[in-house]
């Protein structure tokens, strides 16, 4: 005689990835996520909150976006074009969105928060960036729709202007070498010498050619 076993109930872990896995469009291996993430384009199978968290961004359509905001390709400007809710203090007219503590705009919309950027992809082209959205210019607040492509972690990195705040020198690629400067670049994962030189702004333009020749997302 066969007896029927029990399964024992699902962890909290296994509820959490089974609604993610919900969310996923039929026909598909994942989510394509790029908000965030830490790989090129990355690829999930709708396991924890980020699969989620990336669900919740695409349920916001084209359609509610151009209902509820007004925005100028031109200027990359957002504009309130009525009330979101009966509730909302919002004037038709008024900017839209606020900086975050990394320079980028977010805006508000029906009670959750995306940046800007992300926002005018959609406005524009009516589905959301595949990958990570490249501010060309560098500049994080100008959301001109010429100045932002969809691209990859990868080539979004390899934009960088700016030497990082930790750097002594105060020029991107280059580091201090005893008395000298030593320029280095980082080409697909690793770091590479490029030559010591006398003054640090020799090192910097050593750099800069060499980022040209092998970084495809260089705009310097």
């Amino acid at each position: 005689m066969l007896t029927q076993t029990r399964s024992p109930p699902p962890s909290r872990k296994q509820r959490r990835t089974h609604d993610a896995r919900s969310l996923l469009v039929p026909g598909t291996s994942g989510l394509r996520y790029g908000h965030r993430a830490h790989a090129s384009c990355v690829y999930f199978d709708g396991v924890g909150m980020t699969a989620l968290r990336t669900a919740a961004q695409q349920a916001l359509e084209a359609s509610r976006l151009r209902e509820v905001l007004t925005y100028d390709q031109i200027t990359g400007v957002f504009t309130w074009r009525a009330q979101t809710s009966k509730n909302s203090r919002r004037i038709a007219g008024e900017l839209a969105g606020c900086p975050d503590n990394q320079g980028y705009l977010r805006i508000q919309i029906d009670g959750k928060s995306y940046r800007a950027h992300r926002l005018a992809w959609l406005y524009v082209y009516g589905e959301w960036p595949t990958c990570h959205i490249d501010h060309v210019n560098g500049c994080r607040s100008d959301n001109r729709i010429v100045n932002l492509r969809d691209t990859t972690r990868e080539v979004n990195l390899q934009n960088q202007r700016k030497a990082v705040c930790t750097n002594k020198v105060g020029l991107l690629g280059v580091s201090v070498s005893g008395k000298s400067y030593r320029a280095s670049i980082r080409i697909d994962g690793v770091k590479r010498h490029i030559g010591v030189f006398k003054t640090a702004q020799l090192a910097h333009q050593a750099y800069v050619q060499a980022k040209r020749q092998h970084h495809t997302g260089c705009t310097i």
